[in-house]
C-alpha cells in the first residue's frame, strides 16, 4: 500500500486494508491530520480513550526507552480485542526505532503516528513509504476543489444553499485548517437550523465565519502586502486583544504569500495584473482582488521567497526556542510590510 494517492484516500478512510499494521498520517494541516487520525482510530478502537486497547506515546517517551515502542505494539489486551498504539508529533529522529520495533511481531496492533510537514527525503515518510505492511497519508491545507467539497459535504447536509458568490468568499477565508474550517461551517448550520429560509447569504457568511477573527486577520495581511506599517499596528493590536493566536496569523501569511509568488511569477512572464487575480483559481474574493492587483504590482518572486523563507524560520524559532510569539510574528509582520512596500518608498531590494 505504502504511499496513498489523493484519488485513494476516501476509501482508504472508510476501511484500513487488512494487510497494513502502521499508518503515518503527516502534513501542514493538523486539524486534517486530527481528524484522519481519529477516523482510523475509531477503525481499530470504538471507544478511542479505552486505557486498556489504547496506548498513546510522544516522542520523549519513546527517546527515553526506545524498547516501549516495541512492547506497546507486542501486547496483548486483557480484554480482548485490537490494540492501538499512538505516537504524535513524531519526526525523522524516531525512524531507526520504529524501524528496530518493524522487526518484532506485533500481532494485531496498529501503529498510528501524527507528524507535521515532512518533505519527500524524509527518512521517517520513506519508511512507511517503502514498506508493504505501512501506509503513508500527506494531509495538506484545503483549497481549490477539495475545500468545495468540504463546504458542500457539511451545508448539503444540512439541506443549506449557496450563491456562488457565498462560496467564493468561505474558498477565501477557509481551508487553512481542516477542522477549524469544518467548525466555521458547523457554525453557519447551526445558525440556520431553525430558518425555513436554506438559502445561505454572503452577509450572513461574513457576519458568522470567524466572528470576526478572520477578519481582523485579513487585515493584517492586506496592511502586510501593501507594505503599511501603520495599519499592521492597528490590525495587529485589534488581534491580540481578541486573543487570536500569532501562530493562526503567521500560518495565514504563509498560505497567502504561498499562492502570491505563483501570480507574481505569471507576471513576471509578461502577464497583466488585473487579468492573473481574475483567472486564479481558486477564485479570489471580488472585494479583495484590488488588494491582489496592488500586490503583484509591488511583490517580485524573489521578494515573495524572501517572506516564505522567513515565515518558515520564524515558526521554527517560536516552536523550538520558547521565544514569545507575538513578539516574533509582530516584528516579522513589520520586516516584511517594509520589503514589500512600492519601489518609490523604500531604497532599492
Amino acid at each position: 500500500m505504502t504511499r496513498i494517492a489523493p484519488r485513494q484516500v476516501e476509501s482508504f478512510l472508510r476501511r484500513l486494508p487488512d494487510a497494513i499494521s502502521g499508518v503515518l498520517i503527516f502534513g501542514p494541516d493538523e486539524g486534517l491530520v486530527r481528524e484522519r487520525a481519529e477516523t482510523i482510530a475509531r477503525q481499530v478502537v470504538e471507544d478511542i480513550t479505552d486505557p486498556f486497547r489504547v496506548s498513546r506515546l510522544d516522542p520523549a517517551e519513546v527517546r527515553a526507552d526506545p524498547a516501549r515502542l516495541a512492547d506497546e505494539l507486542g501486547a496483548i489486551s486483557m480484554l480482548g480485542g485490537r490494540r492501538l498504539v499512538r505516537l504524535r508529533d513524531a519526526t525523522d529522529a524516531l525512524a531507526d526505532t520504529i524501524a528496530a520495533a518493524r522487526e518484532h511481531d506485533w500481532g494485531d496492533s496498529l501503529l498510528l503516528v501524527t507528524a507535521g510537514e515532512l518533505g519527500p527525503r524524509s527518512r521517517l515518510r520513506r519508511l512507511f513509504e517503502g514498506d508493504e505492511r505501512l501506509a503513508a497519508l500527506a494531509c495538506y491545507r484545503d483549497e481549490g476543489a477539495a475545500l468545495s467539497r468540504l463546504i458542500d459535504a457539511v451545508l448539503g447536509e444540512a439541506g443549506l444553499v449557496i450563491a456562488r458568490e457565498t462560496r467564493d468568499w468561505l474558498c477565501a477565508h477557509l481551508g487553512e485548517d481542516r477542522q477549524a474550517s469544518r467548525r466555521e461551517l458547523e457554525k453557519l448550520v447551526l445558525y440556520k437550523l431553525d430558518d425555513p429560509d436554506r438559502h445561505l447569504s454572503l452577509e450572513e457568511a461574513m457576519m458568522l465565519v470567524g466572528d470576526g477573527a478572520m477578519v481582523t486577520i485579513q487585515g493584517i495581511v492586506q496592511a502586510v502586502l501593501a507594505g503599511d506599517i501603520a495599519g499592521i499596528e492597528a490590525a495587529w493590536n485589534r488581534a491580540l486583544a481578541q486573543g487570536e493566536s500569532p501562530i493562526a496569523i503567521l500560518r495565514v501569511l504563509q498560505g497567502r504569500f504561498q499562492r502570491l509568488i505563483l501570480l507574481t511569477a505569471e507576471v513576471a512572464g509578461g502577464g497583466d495584473p488585473a487579468a492573473i487575480v481574475a483567472a486564479s483559481r481558486p477564485p479570489i474574493f471580488f472585494k479583495e482582488r484590488a488588494v491582489w492587483v496592488r500586490a503583484l504590482h509591488q511583490w517580485t518572486p524573489t521578494r515573495c521567497a524572501k517572506a516564505i523563507r522567513r515565515l518558515t524560520e520564524t515558526e521554527i524559532a517560536a516552536k523550538t526556542t520558547g521565544r514569545l510569539p507575538e513578539v516574533e510574528v509582530g516584528r516579522l509582520c513589520l520586516e516584511l510590510a517594509a520589503l514589500g512596500r512600492p519601489r518609490g518608498r523604500r531604497t532599492a531590494a
